[in-house]
């Protein structure tokens, strides 16, 4: 969006927020911090705020409000774990499947394919991929709030796959 729509948005909390010590300067580093999302959508994310917030949103509620917009509610790791499930009945251990997001295959490659399909403790398997779904989940849901659109980099490094370290066991 152009810097004067985004300087007209900011200004609904000037009128929202009567109370509040919101000035011009405030204003323009709102604007700068906001321009590069689509005008209609960074309307939509404020009036939502505006609508449900009781004292001014900060920049980055109004951000994370636009990408849920954009992008949706995010995916539950249990729902990607049930896709999981679903893939290994459905291709085996020997396939290659195609997973719906890349979390889920990130997921799936630190913890091995194979060892998913063949595994006996489902229960801890499960604890595992959604402790791992969800740190990498809010990991990418905060660098696209904070702007960053590009891949995003894991901050602790993946554990080794399964099947690697079952490779590695059987040629010693």
């Amino acid at each position: 969006m152009k810097h004067s729509e985004a300087l007209e948005l900011v200004a609904i909390f000037s009128m929202a927020y009567p109370g509040a010590k919101f000035t011009t300067d405030s204003g323009k580093i709102y604007a700068e911090f906001l321009s590069d999302i689509d005008a209609e959508v960074a309307a939509q994310a404020i009036k939502r705020l505006v609508s449900k917030c009781k004292w001014i949103p900060t920049i980055a509620e109004i951000r994370a409000e636009a990408l849920l917009i954009v992008a949706g509610p995010p995916r539950s790791a249990l729902e990607a774990w049930g896709e999981v499930g679903r893939l290994c009945s459905l291709v085996g251990q020997d396939g290659g499947p195609k997973f719906s997001d890349a979390i889920t295959a990130k997921c799936v490659a630190a913890l091995g394919w194979r060892y998913l399909c063949k595994s006996c403790n489902e229960v801890s398997d499960r604890s595992k991929f959604c402790e791992l779904y969800a740190e990498l989940q809010a990991q990418e849901r905060a660098e696209r709030v904070a702007g960053a659109l590009g891949a995003s980099k894991p901050t602790r490094e993946l554990p080794a796959a399964a099947d690697d370290i079952e490779r590695a066991r059987m040629q010693e």
